[in-house]
C-alpha cells in the first residue's frame, strides 16, 4: 500500500483526496479498491455534481441559472443497467460539460443533496463524465445510498 502511495505521489505530485471528482472517478473504475472508493464517496460528499433535467416548462438561455421551486416538476435522468439496477446519473464537473452542451439543460445541486434524491428514489448513484472517451464511471448502491441520506436529514 505504502509503494502504491509513493507511486501515485510520483506519477500525479498528489494524494489521492487531493484529487477533484471526476479525477477520482476515473481512479475509482479503473482500480475498484475499497480505499479508492470510500475516497470517491468523500469527495463525492463534499462536492457539486450535474444533473440532466428534462420538463422544464419554460424558455431558457444556455448558461442560465433556472431556479427550480416546490411547485415545478423536472425530470431527472434516472438509468438502469443490465441487471435491472436503476441509478441517479450525475455528472461530477458540470460548467465543463455545460460548456461544451449548451443546448441540454443541466442542474446543479451538492453530492449530499444527489444522495438525498437518490434516497427518495430508491435508486442508486452513479456518477460519470460524459466527455470522458472511456466512460469510466464509479457509484454508490442503494443499500449505501441509503444510510449516506440517514446521515444527513
Amino acid at each position: 500500500m505504502v509503494l502504491l502511495r509513493s507511486l501515485w505521489r510520483r506519477v500525479f505530485g498528489s494524494s489521492i483526496d487531493s484529487l477533484d471528482l471526476a479525477q477520482i472517478v476515473k481512479l475509482a473504475a479503473d482500480h475498484p479498491t475499497r480505499r479508492n472508493q470510500d475516497a470517491f464517496v468523500r469527495k463525492l460528499l463534499v462536492s457539486n455534481v450535474g444533473v440532466r433535467i428534462a420538463g422544464v416548462n419554460r424558455q431558457y438561455s444556455p448558461g442560465e441559472c433556472i431556479v427550480v421551486g416546490p411547485d415545478d416538476k423536472i425530470m431527472l435522468s434516472v438509468a438502469t443497467g443490465p441487471d435491472g439496477t436503476q441509478a441517479l446519473l450525475v455528472i461530477p464537473n458540470l460548467p465543463v460539460v455545460a460548456a461544451t452542451m449548451p443546448e441540454a439543460p443541466f442542474g446543479e445541486m451538492t453530492g449530499v443533496e444527489a444522495i438525498k434524491v437518490a434516497s427518495k428514489l430508491g435508486v442508486a448513484l452513479v456518477v460519470q463524465d460524459p466527455l470522458d472517451p472511456s466512460k469510466a464511471y464509479a457509484g454508490v448502491d442503494r443499500e449505501r445510498v441509503m444510510a449516506l441520506a440517514s446521515q444527513f436529514p
